[in-house]
């Protein structure tokens, strides 16, 4: 599948398993909840959260979830991932 077909939900999960050699402790339903999210989707659930809006605002970065993966990833923030999670459990 080329990269430009995949999901923005998808494309950050994938540079997350890459950066982190795992699914930063997400169970198997809520990566396939994340990895079918679109762009505005994602913002939406856990955007704001993980990123300041001119991370979205930006075009360069904002449509790239790579950059906000490895934003995540370098903040090592704990606080980050259990957004996530948090998020993810209240979403139907």
């Amino acid at each position: 599948m080329d990269m430009d077909d995949r999901s923005f939900g998808a494309r950050f999960i994938e540079e997350m398993r890459r950066l982190t050699q795992s699914t930063v402790g997400f169970d198997y339903r809520e990566v396939q909840r994340i990895s079918q999210m679109s762009r505005e989707e994602f913002r939406a659930a856990l955007g704001d959260r993980l990123a300041p809006s001119t991370f979205w605002e930006d075009p360069a970065a904002g449509s790239e979830p790579e950059s906000l993966a490895r934003a995540v990833f370098e903040s090592q923030s704990s606080d980050a991932i259990s957004v996530i999670v948090g998020m993810l459990g209240g979403l139907t």
